[in-house]
Order: C-alpha cells, then sequence, then structure tokens
C-alpha cells in the first residue's frame, strides 16, 4: 500500500483530521513529521493511504486548515 504524509502546522489539527478520517474509513496515524518533511520547524502529519488523499483534503478544506505539505510515505 502507498501512504503518504499529510502535515500540519499542530497536534491538535491533525488529530482532529485524522479522527474524521477514521470515522470515514481509513486507517490513519499521527506523528511528528519526520526532519526530513518538516519545513521551518515542528510540525505533525498524518500517515495515511494514497487512496485516503482526496478524503483528507476534503476534510481540511471543510475545518479551514492549512495543509503545510503532502509528500509519499515509504518507512523502512
Amino acid at each position: 500500500m502507498n501512504e503518504i504524509l499529510v502535515v500540519f502546522a499542530s497536534a491538535t489539527t491533525a488529530v482532529r483530521v485524522k479522527k474524521l478520517l477514521i470515522n470515514g474509513g481509513c486507517k490513519a496515524k499521527t506523528m511528528q513529521t519526520p526532519k526530513e518533511y518538516s519545513e521551518g520547524g515542528c510540525s505533525y502529519c498524518i500517515v495515511t493511504s494514497e487512496e485516503c488523499r482526496e478524503k483528507a483534503l476534503e476534510i481540511a478544506d471543510s475545518l479551514n486548515v492549512k495543509i503545510k505539505g503532502i509528500y509519499n510515505w515509504r518507512q523502512e
């Protein structure tokens, strides 16, 4: 399964979006954004499947929160 990181400025925002993704049938978890994907300081992200990308975008939009970035993720 191809996974993505959806990066947010705060842990609170990441947790809110994660809960709504899970309620919508997606698998998702939150974590501190790895430093190679963090632009200018601390941020938090959701790890979810590529298939849930659009749902994550829709949820963020409905909550009026900014996504700092979306990256392909391969955990090693």
